[in-house]
């Protein structure tokens, strides 16, 4: 009878428990990026649609500015002088982009529905991580096809080895899929605070906190924190944090 009513009460709990802790989706099974879509789906960062993730589709500039949005939660939002960006899921997470200096644009083009590559991928992602650009050229065998403005980024990511290429080649100008962005976000970010509690816990890599009232105690990041926008006038605690 205890064991019955245990199993029942988990039950329960199961039921109330919000979907999204158990993200899951019917294409990535038996993909090689699996286990981090659901790590990223269930933080809220990233997400698919009735089901499917597409894992391998490739994600525009305005979708990997709602990610970054997601993951800084900029508060300010520039003017919209882009003759290309029409109202739409991404707009506000591309504007605040822009005066974050994420996504600059060309003249009054940003482009939000363009396919990204991954050396634009890399640039973003490395400008609103604060990664400083190398001056060292990039190890891959094909690192003249990589754009003057995005070398230093890809070479930077490189060697954190927070981007990865493919048989000793990046492919710069390949439009970047939805797993291999997760991927890369995987390898940068250990850690993102977002509630107003107490965490604790060691770190290997970035940490990101993003919400007021967020406590870190006890614990040693063995790479960069970042106190995000998202934080915006409030405060956050450091106790005992190297």
């Amino acid at each position: 009878r205890k064991l019955l009513s245990v199993l029942l009460a988990f039950a329960l709990i199961l039921t109330l428990l919000p979907t999204a802790a158990f993200a899951a989706y019917s294409d990535t099974g038996n993909h090689w990026a699996s286990q981090e879509i659901a790590k990223w789906s269930d933080m809220g960062i990233i997400e698919g649609s009735n089901d499917i993730f597409r894992p391998d589709d490739p994600i525009t500039r305005g979708e990997m500015a709602v990610i970054i949005d997601r993951l800084m939660k900029y508060r300010i939002k520039a003017e919209n002088i882009f003759a290309d960006l029409e109202q739409d899921f991404y707009t506000d997470a591309v504007l605040k982009a822009n005066v974050a200096g994420v996504i600059l644009g060309d003249a009054d083009k940003v482009r939000p529905t363009d396919k990204i590559t991954r050396e634009e991928a890399a640039v973003m992602l490395g400008r609103s991580l604060g990664i400083s650009e190398s001056t060292t050229a990039p190890s891959f065998s094909d690192a003249s096809d990589i754009s003057s403005w995005a070398r230093g980024f890809v070479s930077a990511m490189s060697a954190k080895q927070y981007v990865e290429g493919d048989a000793g080649r990046f492919n710069p100008k390949d439009p970047i899929t939805r797993a291999e962005t997760v991927k890369i976000l995987d390898n940068c970010i250990s850690a993102v605070y977002s509630e107003g509690k107490e965490y604790t816990g060691d770190v290997s890599g970035i940490a990101i906190v993003n919400a007021p009232g967020a406590i870190l105690k006890d614990m040693t990041i063995t790479g960069d924190l970042i106190i995000a926008e998202g934080v915006g006038s409030g405060d956050v605690t450091l106790e005992n944090v190297k």
